[in-house]
């Protein structure tokens, strides 16, 4: 298992969430550019994270998708605030 744990944060469930979502095709990574469907999440991995954590609606939809997935049940809220 390989994660980030930043400095006055711990682990990072933003890196976890895009880094899962990239490995089941949920976001897109092309070149430095992380998209989910039209939406641009952002240029580079750090800024697609800070991205993520603004949007806590669209990080419980990717949560989701990466859940469903994996055929686990899926959260009524994200608990993404922990970041």
């Amino acid at each position: 298992a390989e994660f980030d744990i930043m400095y006055n944060e711990g682990i990072s469930r933003a890196g976890d969430l895009l880094d899962l979502a990239v490995e089941h095709d949920i976001v897109t990574k092309r070149g430095a550019f992380y998209s989910f469907g039209d939406t641009r999440l952002g240029q580079g991995r750090e800024n697609s994270k800070i991205f993520l954590q603004e949007n806590q609606d669209l990080f419980l939809v990717i949560e989701n998708q990466i859940l469903e997935a994996a055929n686990l049940p899926q959260r009524a809220e994200s608990i993404a605030a922990s970041t």
